[in-house]
């Protein structure tokens, strides 16, 4: 329901079972959950080395304040063994790869640049390059900082036994960072590989269709936008308090992404609103399909 920062009063229970039990015990008998707290937060982080991941589960518990209480959980996997194994040396060899592939564009491109001058900034391909040089400097800044904070909490884990496990939280953070940035790479390569289409006249046909019909696509786009999200607000109203898929705008409106494609849990949506649920659902499902879409092909097809 609300957001916590890691302040708060923090027990530690230790690294074993019977440590464990006796910290639980001395807690319950100081009373230290009483009818003032807020929130109980579980924390525990694991290691599996067979996959070299590890990861942090997170139990929430909040007591409201007209009584009762609303549980959540998260869990989050993330890698802090950057090269183990040989699969490790084979990552770390295609890592210097792509960084002599990106040296060699960085020369290339700054040869034509100073060749063309102003009318390299003309050609769009040269301004998705330009993006690209600027997202793997990124990449290449990230990847050092997550490199380095996983070290450290590599240390902290390994040499100082800290029973505080809040530092996971920034080395998943910053994991999560290098993933974004590395997939915002990929995209943007795998994305230039439609300059090597170009002289394709299938490719040449799709291009034109895409420019005819633009106009029409947009005006249904904000349409179909304005729909969307008044369903992700109604799911997240209705389900957000019981299932977690619906808990937040952002998780309605994934969820009900997957839906569209088929993914979706109608027994966990059934038990949760018997009525409300499945009509819901049926609404979705058929403005989405049968209408939507229906309207789209009528766009492509004129």
């Amino acid at each position: 329901i609300a957001t916590y920062g890691s302040g708060g009063y923090v027990a530690g229970v230790g690294r074993n079972k019977d440590a464990a039990l006796a910290v639980i015990a001395d807690l319950k008998e100081a009373d230290w959950i009483d009818r003032y707290t807020r929130a109980v937060v579980v924390e525990f982080t694991v290691y599996n080395a067979n996959i070299n991941f590890f990861s942090t589960m997170s139990y929430t518990v909040e007591f409201l304040n007209m009584g009762g209480a609303v549980s959540s959980r998260s869990i989050r996997t993330y890698r802090l063994h950057r090269f183990v194994g040989p699969a490790g040396y084979i990552i770390l060899a295609l890592h210097i790869f792509y960084v002599a592939c990106f040296l060699y564009t960085l020369y290339r491109e700054a040869k034509l640049m100073k060749e063309q001058g102003k009318r390299y900034c003309r050609q769009p391909w040269n301004l998705l390059e330009i993006v690209n040089i600027l997202v793997s400097f990124i990449a290449f800044t990230v990847f050092a900082v997550d490199y380095i904070t996983s070290r450290n909490t590599l240390d902290k884990l390994l040499h100082h036994h800290d029973n505080n496990l809040s530092f996971f939280d920034l080395a998943f953070f910053w994991n999560q960072v290098f993933v974004w940035t590395v997939a915002t790479v990929a995209f943007i390569n795998i994305l230039k590989f439609l300059r090597l289409l170009r002289f394709n006249p299938l490719m040449s046909v799709l291009m034109t269709s895409l420019r005819r019909m633009l106009p029409e696509v947009a005006g249904f786009a904000v349409y179909f936008t304005f729909l969307f999200l008044s369903f992700v607000q109604l799911g997240h109203l209705v389900f957000g308090l019981k299932i977690q898929e619906y808990s937040t705008i952002a998780a309605s409106g994934k969820s009900l992404f997957l839906c569209a494609l088929g993914s979706f849990n109608f027994d966990e949506i059934l038990s949760t609103s018997r009525i409300i649920g499945p009509m819901f659902l049926y609404a979705y499902l058929c403005i989405v399909f049968i209408i939507i879409i229906n309207i789209l092909v009528a766009i492509i097809n004129d």
